[in-house]
């Protein structure tokens, strides 16, 4: 029995080290694990934190706080209010909240509200974009997307 078990604990341990080092052959193209995930985030690589507030990470404080983000939400409301007013005089109007087959546009304020935050759900390692670093001279093999 007890030569069963030490059997299976090398036959175990030979499974893990092969595929440890199955692994190391590969790049990480995605991470995903909401536990790795929530690290990241503690440690500042979640939304709030490439803003630099520090604290509450909710997306009123952000507009509040972080003038980079105001900018960016001060941008995007422009655009859409740009878009609504030209839909209206193409005669159709946008709907922040509707049920009917119509044209619908986002509602601003949740860009604005503390009972919204953008979650880090994923770190994505973007390979494909090595080309495009290339093409502008940039010392890069791609990018990373949080």
């Amino acid at each position: 029995m007890r030569r069963l078990a030490v059997l299976f604990i090398i036959l175990a341990m030979a499974a893990l080290a092969g595929r440890a080092a199955r692994a190391a052959d590969h790049p990480v193209t995605i991470v995903d694990d909401p536990r790795v995930l929530a690290v990241l985030d503690a440690k500042g690589y979640g939304f709030a934190g490439i803003f630099g507030t520090g604290g509450k990470d909710d997306l009123k404080t952000l507009y509040d706080e972080a003038p980079a983000y105001h900018a960016i939400v001060d941008t995007v409301a422009a655009d859409v209010a740009a878009l609504r007013a030209e839909m209206k005089a193409g005669g159709r109007p946008l709907y922040e909240v509707t049920d009917g087959n119509v044209g619908r546009i986002i509602d601003m304020r949740w860009l604005k509200t503390n009972a919204a935050r953008f979650r880090l759900v994923g770190v994505v390692n973007r390979l494909d974009r090595h080309d495009f670093a290339q093409l502008g001279n940039e010392p890069s093999c791609g990018e990373v997307r949080f």
